[in-house]
């Protein structure tokens, strides 16, 4: 008998691989002939980003808008409690943007963040975060 609880116990308890599957996220991104410089993306929450290219010819930025579209050519607004569209909500410098082909991978899965109109992810040539450049390069911009 005890070993029919110790069964049964089992049966209960185990996490059977049909239960612990993932779900697949959908990708979305550029297409096949890719976007000049940035991509926006149908989400409310950044949770990372690759981006690659076939010509690297000056330092790049990745800059995280919150809007439909990328802000003028300038120095961003950045977002805060009272965010306005186009806002700057994240930039980092992309290590070996002047070699090409090349590839710029961010992985903010474990600790995402919220924007309130739309993810625009763009790459600038501008000198640092401080100011917005719009690259005229090819780019292919991928994220879940």
């Amino acid at each position: 008998m005890r070993k029919l609880w110790l069964l049964l116990f089992l049966l209960l308890v185990e996490p059977w691989d049909a239960r612990c599957q993932l779900a697949t996220t959908p990708m979305q991104g550029s297409v096949a002939a890719g976007d000049t410089g940035s991509h926006t993306f149908n989400t409310l929450v950044f949770k990372g980003v690759t981006i690659s290219w076939n010509a690297g010819t000056t330092a790049r930025y990745m800059m995280v808008f919150d809007g439909t579209a990328v802000p003028s050519n300038g120095i961003p607004t950045v977002c805060t409690t009272t965010q306005a569209a186009k806002c700057l909500a994240y930039c980092t410098y992309v290590p070996a943007s002047t070699q090409a082909p090349g590839v710029f991978v961010l992985d903010f899965t474990q600790h995402p963040f919220f924007v309130k109109n739309a993810v625009t992810v763009a790459l600038s040539t501008g000198a640092g975060c401080g100011t917005f450049t719009a690259d005229t390069g090819t780019e292919w911009f991928y994220a879940n």
